[in-house]
């Protein structure tokens, strides 16, 4: 490769010149790290210190297979569960303790507990306009189920009630109340 007499075109050969022997000598690496979620009871001692003596455990027993180093894992698996459960419980119990007199707050930290979270009532969608076509479909249906309910209701009225002057005035009268339930 002849080295070129542009400043740029050097400048990329430079670059790429670079590039093949970093790749060549210290390739790029994948690594996947697991995002865990926030645990406000974890304590230095219980993340670094037991979980570091349980995963070497781990190492030993993976190695060895042998059932001394079985029986040792189980014992810091136990151990650093214990601490893990322990730090739970005191942390639960200064929240209550912090937050006796605040009842919102408090029912706060229990729905936490009990891993409750709002959900929202509507359906999800990306579309608003979809959405509020299906709820006025929806209630246009509904509103079309009264009115056919109302009129073969008039109807059956008028079959039962005799035709004379005296049941007029009282099925005017009669028709304007439902309509009033249904207007409030």
């Amino acid at each position: 490769m002849n080295p070129s007499t542009e400043l740029y075109a050097l400048l990329h050969q430079f670059i790429d010149c670079i590039s093949y022997v970093a790749d060549k000598h210290a390739p790029l690496r994948k690594k996947t790290v697991t995002v865990r979620p926030y645990t406000p009871w974890c304590n230095e001692d219980i993340e670094n210190k037991k979980k570091r003596e349980k995963r070497k455990a781990e190492a030993n027993w993976t190695h060895t297979r042998i059932e001394i180093e079985s029986h040792i894992l189980c014992q810091k698996r136990n151990k650093v569960a214990h601490l893990i459960r322990k730090a739970k419980i005191e942390f639960y119990n200064q929240s209550n303790m912090e937050y006796s007199e605040q009842k919102k707050a408090l029912f706060q930290v229990v729905n936490k507990l009990l891993h409750k979270s709002r959900c929202s009532v509507l359906p999800t969608h990306t579309l608003e306009e979809y959405i509020s076509n299906v709820i006025s479909a929806f209630f246009e249906n509904k509103i079309n189920k009264i009115r056919k309910l109302l009129t073969t209701l008039v109807q059956n009225l008028k079959l039962m009630l005799p035709r004379s002057s005296s049941t007029q005035h009282f099925y005017a009268s009669s028709l304007s109340f439902p309509l009033s339930l249904m207007m409030m």
